[in-house]
């Protein structure tokens, strides 16, 4: 039986957060620290073990398009605090933007963290950037899948996931035309070789699950310890790129030890937020989400062409104000690991409305019990 990130069956109370903080209370990142160690821990970590956090940065266009750099610079304090080693930064961006492949290098991740923020934050915090772009081809290996998988031995992820001690995703709250939305089940995608990419890509009909295996890779389950998105923005109405920025006006922690609590929080809030404020597509406001056939066979085409185009089957779309086990990703995660929860707990704080935690309370058939 496949277990994953702090043993799924174990996980129970306190590892679910929502909190909103001030952007102008000068404390606000203290307080961030405060429900990050108070309500998830760091039991796993031993003084001097490495840390790789994985970000999101599919571009060089600033947060929320990629991850905020608020968030890089205070999980860098908290996992120094606790007495971390090193800690690595680290990414390949989309394939729209950067591409190394066995005989080329186009552009570069590190060019692109240069744009975004991500660099300075990353420089300011004293940690390490770890480009995976930067390591050449054959610094990737194919991981010893033990559990059914729909690669068909066409996975290979970075060299540097045999060697870190720990793992933890730092996604943004975005939309995303192809697979819905972006959080911790997709950030995972930034892992892939572009040989991997065009196979994710071009099985269309199973790319949510194969979206899902990626954080189910030996190599990645044993050491994947939380997943945190610390977010003054969301991106609305399509992504991954580009799309409608909806500033919060203050920051939003969404964090848990256990992927599918995350993710499934994440999906509610972006379906709250794209329900309710304007579409960024003026005279087509639904062309993104029912349209991601189009969007994924216009990538696979312009990236790696008609060829591969013609071997592309066709993604499904899904709807984020679905029940849990109609989100494709999230619910071959929860089959392949075991984990069927009938309640997540989730620790909301007092700077949400009543109206807000309402909404919560009744998304995905009740799911959600509010603390």
């Amino acid at each position: 039986m496949v277990r994953t990130n702090m043993e799924l069956s174990e996980i129970t109370d306190n590892v679910a957060c929502l909190g909103m903080y001030d952007l102008e209370n000068a404390s606000y990142s203290e307080e961030i620290e405060k429900i990050i160690k108070n309500k998830l821990g760091f039991d796993w970590l031993s003084k001097g073990d490495s840390v790789f956090l994985k970000v999101s940065s599919n571009s060089g266009n600033p947060h929320p398009a990629v991850t905020s750099p608020i968030a890089i610079g205070i999980m860098v304090k908290i996992l120094k605090e606790a007495g971390a080693g090193d800690i690595l930064i680290g990414d390949q961006a989309g394939v729209q933007h950067v591409r190394l492949t066995k005989n080329e290098r186009k552009s570069s991740t590190k060019e692109i963290l240069s744009k975004n923020g991500i660099s300075t934050s990353v420089s300011n915090s004293k940690s390490k950037l770890y480009c995976f772009d930067d390591f050449g081809w054959n610094s990737y290996f194919a991981p010893r899948l033990d559990f059914p998988n729909h690669w068909k031995n066409e996975l290979f992820v970075p060299d540097i996931l045999k060697t870190v001690d720990h793992i933890i995703y730092l996604p943004r709250l975005s939309s995303h035309c192809i697979s819905g939305y972006s959080s911790g089940l997709k950030i995972a995608v930034g892992f892939l070789r572009d040989d991997s990419r065009l196979s994710l890509h071009r099985d269309g009909e199973y790319f949510h699950e194969k979206i899902a295996e990626l954080s189910l890779i030996p190599d990645i389950r044993s050491k994947l310890r939380c997943v945190i998105t610390i977010a003054d923005k969301a991106l609305l109405h399509f992504g991954p790129d580009m799309g409608k920025i909806h500033a919060l006006g203050k920051v939003m922690v969404i964090a848990s030890n256990n992927i599918v609590q995350h993710d499934y929080l994440s999906a509610a809030i972006l379906n709250k937020f794209n329900n309710t404020y304007g579409s960024f597509f003026k005279y087509a406001p639904k062309l993104h989400f029912p349209m991601s056939i189009s969007w994924n066979n216009y990538l696979v085409k312009s990236t790696w062409g008609k060829a591969e185009r013609k071997r592309t089957s066709s993604i499904s779309a899904f709807a984020l104000n679905d029940l849990m086990q109609n989100h494709p990703s999230i619910s071959h995660y929860c089959k392949l690991s075991n984990y069927h929860p009938s309640k997540i707990d989730i620790h909301v704080d007092k700077n949400f409305n009543e109206e807000f935690k309402v909404y919560l309370s009744k998304f995905g058939n009740s799911v959600f019990n509010i603390i």
